[in-house]
């Protein structure tokens, strides 16, 4: 199997995974709202546990340990996953049995959810026996590394490897030179990109973002994104369909104006001799990944899923900002990273939440 394939299965995997400690996240909850007797219950819960809750509340708290097992592990043992989905699938005909003694008007949501987490887990239980001829390190490199392969942006192919690799030059439009409409004011403050949720996803398609596993798994139309919210998924460049650079929303920092600007063409004296490379590590250690889209100088590249994600890519423009955008269009929280890129140059740059610094 190629690593294209690799990446694709593995992106699968993980989102299944991620998708099953959701599941173990909110049947927890649940397990202590109805134990408590709260009058309260959450949605995205696996129903075997809640009804041992009182009957043997070992048995409900075993189940639990279980699917939180084979989350825990998965990566290590892959065959939990597959684990994994065969529970939920028992979970899954407890709870239809429920429905025919209780009636579908009481598990309405439940079932839909239902439906949903078990196509997400199925696609990554086949994956995983995809995957059963792949090495340990092998899996490791396909889920840290997005290969988002050669896009491109304003009709120029985009040098965007998850290998380390060197693409072509690329010329980026700028936003070093944007003002303020208002009092022109140069000190402006990104707060975003318009259209994320709907021209922004069509952009996104057009670079080849491999969201459509999430968006089958969820049956929904907004499958890239939908997908992204749950669980994270992958993305693969594979369009040559030309991007126009999106529109930006910035908020002046003296004024305090709101306004849009699209990025500026590329001024001659901007221009570099020689491509200045850019490796940029997306390293959020938390439960649920969260997905970014990667802009540089208003131009999208990447989307970002997994926890730990690289990518490298090339500028031929001085003046620079990249900035990582949540799914909904804001920009992430100490998502903008400017810097002056020098001839045959090159920066190693690292997000963590708490900083966005070249190493």
């Amino acid at each position: 199997m190629d690593n294209v394939k690799i990446k694709q299965h593995v992106a699968r995997f993980n989102l299944a995974r991620t998708n099953l400690v959701i599941v173990v996240v909110f049947t927890v909850i649940n397990f202590f709202l109805v134990y408590f007797d709260t009058g309260y219950y959450f949605l995205f819960s696996a129903i075997l546990p809640i009804m041992f809750v009182y009957a043997n509340t070992a048995l409900a708290i075993g189940i639990l340990a279980a699917f939180f097992l084979c989350y825990l592990f998965a990566e290590r043992l892959r065959a939990l996953l597959f684990v994994g989905f065969i529970l939920f699938i028992i979970d899954f005909v407890f709870m239809i049995l429920l429905l025919f003694e209780l009636g579908a008007a009481e598990f309405v949501l439940d079932i839909v959810f239902h439906v949903w987490i078990t196509i997400i887990l199925l696609l990554g239980a086949v994956s995983y026996f995809k995957l059963r001829g792949v090495s340990h390190e092998a899996f490791k490199d396909a889920k840290e590394r997005v290969n988002t392969g050669p896009g491109v942006a304003g009709g120029i192919p985009v040098p965007v490897t998850g290998e380390g690799g060197e693409g072509p030059s690329l010329v980026f439009p700028g936003i070093h030179y944007i003002r303020c409409p208002k009092c022109g004011s140069s000190q402006i403050e990104l707060t975003g990109v318009k259209g994320i949720k709907g021209k922004g996803v069509a952009q996104l398609a057009a670079i080849g973002a491999a969201g459509a596993v999430g968006g089958a798994a969820g049956g929904l139309a907004a499958g890239a994104i939908a997908g992204g919210v749950i669980g994270g998924v992958a993305g693969a460049a594979s369009s040559a369909t030309p991007i126009k650079p999106t529109v930006l929303l910035y908020r002046c920092g003296g004024c305090k104006e709101r306004f849009e600007a699209e990025p500026h063409e590329t001024r001659p004296d901007e221009m570099l001799e020689v491509p200045f490379t850019i490796t940029l590590t997306k390293n959020v250690n938390i439960f649920l990944n969260e997905g970014v889209y990667v802009y540089i100088n208003g131009v999208i590249v990447a989307y970002l899923n997994a926890a730990k994600s690289t990518i490298t890519f090339q500028t031929t423009v001085r003046h620079n900002s990249i900035f990582l955008i949540e799914l909904l269009g804001k920009k992430v929280k100490n998502g903008i990273y400017s810097f002056d890129a020098s001839p045959g140059g090159g920066v190693n740059l690292l997000y963590n939440r708490k900083a966005f610094r070249a190493e």
